[in-house]
């Protein structure tokens, strides 16, 4: 269909060959006049075609960001998109995608108090990023993308708990949230990973779990053997949902609200923590006990050892066998009598 109603407004897909698809608001409730629209455009655009004029100028953002959406539902973080897309939204909305570039995000950016760090911002630098790059190589809609550069973040180790501040934030958090944490805990694994954890990646009778590799950040399928505390927290979730593992309300729990995390974090005298720093506890957990730095780097799921250094100066217990190996230098009794002697008749 040529025009469509979305929220009572009319709007409008136009497809021209060599050129992709447009989909835009007509601005209009009349179907005629929207029609009437949709011609006008659809003959302006295959003039375009025709005499090979750039499409910069018809391409605008509120489009990319309509047709990013629909092709990007399945996606895990969509929600995260929508939500940075919203505050993007009443600055781009009428840009064409020829006209944004790194200096007009930037500009953006400042002027939201609530992102605070560099990190922040460039989840929202790489949001605008990956829109304008699909632009360009899938849909064919500008011939380059601007480069939006990314803030500089600085190096942080992560935040760990001890045990004793790890139980509090357990016994302190929503029921249906308890679990969640536990098996985080248990298993140093990400928060899309936990959430998205299926019964069929599972083997309770072997007591292993694993994730594909296109679920792993690092695109290599991660295999890990479960512990007492996570076999526990399955065995609890076991016949709540037939596909899923964390549920709430018998529905998939595949997103934790930001208000129940604060709230519980608050309760729990740990301002500031975030549901990443759980992944970074259990690693350190498992550094300070010893485990060597290889089978630390399998079960965090990196390809390489450079996330491991983070952790090193935590894996001491490691290091004990290569110091035990020093000699012990304390003097004989007998070697150092004559010197003891010698050192007394000087005193008298």
């Amino acid at each position: 269909m040529s025009i469509y109603r979305r929220g009572g407004i009319w709007w409008a897909r136009i497809t021209i060959r060599g050129r992709g698809t447009l989909r835009c608001s007509t601005g209009t409730t009349d179907k005629e006049q929207a029609q009437e629209w949709h011609d006008r455009k659809k003959a302006e655009l295959w003039r375009r075609a025709e005499f090979d004029e750039s499409p910069v100028a018809v391409y605008r953002w509120e489009s990319a960001v309509i047709r990013w959406l629909e092709e990007k539902s399945d996606k895990r973080d969509v929600d995260g998109d929508r939500q940075r897309l919203a505050v993007l939204h009443p600055y781009l909305v009428e840009l064409p995608l020829g006209a944004i570039n790194n200096d007009l995000v930037d500009g953006i950016l400042k002027k939201q108090p609530q992102l605070k760090t560099p990190g922040a911002r460039n989840r929202y630098r790489a949001t605008v990023r990956a829109i304008l790059l699909r632009a360009m190589r899938r849909w064919q809609w500008i011939a380059t993308a601007p480069v939006i550069l990314l803030e500089r973040e600085p190096p942080s180790n992560g935040r760990w708990l001890t045990r004793e501040e790890a139980a509090r934030l357990v016994a302190v958090s929503p029921l249906h949230l308890q679990p969640v944490i536990r098996f985080a805990l248990a298993t140093g694994l990400r928060k899309s990973n936990i959430l998205w954890l299926r019964w069929d990646h599972i083997s309770i009778e072997n007591r292993q779990m694993w994730v594909d590799h296109e679920d792993a950040k690092g695109k290599r399928p991660i295999g890990l053997p479960l512990n007492k505390s996570a076999l526990e927290v399955l065995v609890e979730c076991r016949g709540h949902h037939p596909g899923y593992v964390f549920t709430y309300r018998g529905e998939h729990y595949h997103e934790i609200d930001h208000r129940t995390w604060l709230a519980a974090c608050e309760r729990a005298g740990l301002t500031g923590l975030r549901f990443h720093d759980l992944r970074h506890t259990a690693i350190s957990w498992l550094a300070q006990a010893g485990v060597d730095p290889q089978r630390l780097r399998a079960i965090g799921g990196w390809s390489t050892m450079a996330m491991v250094e983070r952790y090193s100066h935590l894996n001491i217990e490691n290091l004990r066998g290569a110091m035990d190996l020093l000699p012990d230098l304390r003097p004989i009794d007998a070697a150092i009598m004559p010197i003891r002697r010698g050192l007394e008749s000087r005193r008298d």
